[in-house]
């Protein structure tokens, strides 16, 4: 029995943010975390629950409509994203960036705005330059920016 049981146990404790703890957990290819405080269990992180606070986070839990932009990684960008929806009076409801390992330099900006918004907001960020992916293509060669 010795021979399987796992020596050291990875844990967190009550501090350890939401993003800190799925490092952990993905780095340590573990799917539950005991959060300890003072040496004693005080709760169990596990995967559902990175899960949900990440969808809650990307803004999937009320009814949004996802739009990517490709932008090179220089200051200025978001803010000029950003000013051009609120121009139009639409919402952010979420917002991240990932750099595209694919293309160095760039990043996905995505972002959540209401659903009722959605061609709207589609046309905004057209009119003003931006290249906007609402679907998925394997091909994003199309929609990196202009140098």
């Amino acid at each position: 029995m010795e021979m399987i049981m796992v020596k050291k146990i990875i844990t967190v404790d009550p501090a350890t943010t939401i993003e800190r703890a799925a490092q952990t957990m993905q780095m340590h290819r573990i799917s539950s975390l005991p959060v300890m405080e003072d040496q004693k269990l005080v709760g169990i992180i596990t995967t559902n629950d990175v899960m949900g606070v990440l969808l809650q986070a990307i803004g999937i839990d009320r009814e949004s409509m996802r739009l990517t932009v490709l932008a090179e990684d220089r200051i200025g960008y978001i803010a000029e994203l950003t000013h051009t929806l609120k121009e139009q009076k639409i919402n952010i409801r979420s917002i991240f960036s990932r750099e595209e390992k694919q293309f160095p330099g760039i990043h996905q900006i995505v972002f959540r705005v209401p659903a009722a918004d959605g061609e709207k907001a589609v046309l905004a960020l057209k009119k003003n330059g931006f290249k906007v992916i609402t679907e998925y293509h394997g091909d994003l060669t199309p929609f990196l920016p202009d140098r």
